[in-house]
């Protein structure tokens, strides 16, 4: 698997995302995880929008960090993360970290990397969470595969709308 970097959006990315929507939505997919809402809105409004969720919550919405997983070797965007370093108590189904992976990239370790890389960021955002959040469907195999292989611990089910989520855990230690 060749190296990746999560990178702050921004305006020299609005080609690429375009091939990154593109194979989305040629997979049927409704929304992109982990990307703020990204094919709800035209780019430029994306950037301003993520930038506005980076700084203030939005009515009850949580405050989020954007981010591209990036291949070094190619400069493609592989994926999008989501960080949510605080939750509210109504918000603890969604996660501190949400992310997707494009689908001609999937299953080959980028996942699990980009939450890799996505713990460290939650760290550095809020130094104070005793514990890490993760959430995905109970019929997304591959996204609870790439929960565990970080480390996170089944903690329960919810339902959310028709959906049932498995909730995962990730205690901080001194040496995360």
């Amino acid at each position: 698997m060749e190296k990746i970097i999560l990178i702050k959006p921004d305006i020299t990315h609005k080609n690429q995302v375009k091939s990154y929507i593109a194979e989305f939505t040629d997979a049927n997919a409704e929304g992109i995880n982990g990307s703020n809402g990204l094919m709800r809105h035209t780019y430029s409004s994306w950037l301003n929008h993520i930038a506005k969720n980076s700084i203030q919550r939005v009515g009850e919405r949580f405050i989020s960090f954007t981010y591209f997983a990036i291949r070094q070797l190619d400069n493609k965007i592989i994926g999008t993360v989501d960080i949510r370093p605080s939750l509210l108590p109504n918000e603890y189904n969604l996660g501190h970290i949400g992310c997707a992976v494009v689908p001609s990239e999937r299953a080959r370790g980028y996942g699990t990397e980009i939450i890799r890389r996505a713990i460290v960021k939650a760290k550095e955002l809020n130094p104070a969470n005793k514990a890490i959040v993760m959430s995905c469907n109970k019929d997304n195999a591959a996204s609870k595969k790439m929960i565990e292989n970080n480390g996170f611990i089944f903690e329960s089910e919810q339902i959310v709308g028709n959906e049932v989520w498995l909730i995962f855990i990730k205690a901080r230690t001194c040496d995360q």
